[in-house]
């Protein structure tokens, strides 16, 4: 790929694959900017249908063999407003949702631990609930582990039913 090409899918997000059709990979310790004014018009709900989306919502996708470690989606706008949602095997308006944060306001970064994620495929979705003046916007998409969880996810270990684990 001409290094022009490459530089320009950095700066635009890459625009073509950040929908639930299309997803934008995302891996352990992997770093992936995203801008959401080229993601999926279509998804207008998401959890079960419980909450509008007031933008359009940048998607990647997650293989979690082993869930550990900590999403973290930081705005480039100052006045986007971020929220997270994980969506288990299927990506649409009635998706189920096995995680969902919007914590903070406009311009910080919203951050999803994974410690009490089941292991499988996921979506996530990135897109704002309240209407503002900034409905899509440039996003750094981060997967952080630590070299122990690492470990755990290269041996691809599998983790389910989160209630038979034991307390920490």
């Amino acid at each position: 790929m001409p290094a022009i090409a490459v530089l320009l899918s950095l700066l635009t997000g890459n625009a073509i694959a950040q929908s639930c059709a299309a997803p934008t990979p995302l891996t352990a310790n992997g770093t992936q900017f995203l801008n959401t004014c080229n993601g999926d018009a279509s998804l207008l709900t998401t959890c079960w249908s419980t909450f509008a989306l007031a933008g359009r919502a940048g998607v990647l996708s997650l293989a979690l063999p082993y869930p550990a470690g900590t999403l973290t989606v930081t705005p480039q706008n100052v006045g986007y407003d971020p929220a997270l949602f994980l969506l288990p095997s299927r990506c649409n308006n009635t998706a189920g949702c096995a995680a969902a944060i919007d914590d903070v306001g406009p311009g910080s970064s919203e951050t999803l631990s994974l410690d009490r994620i089941d292991s499988g495929n996921y979506y996530l979705v990135i897109a704002p609930l309240q209407p503002s003046l900034v409905d899509c916007a440039q996003v750094m998409v981060s997967y952080s582990v630590t070299p122990q969880q690492q470990g755990l996810i290269a041996e691809g270990l599998f983790r389910g039913t989160i209630n038979g684990l034991p307390p920490r």
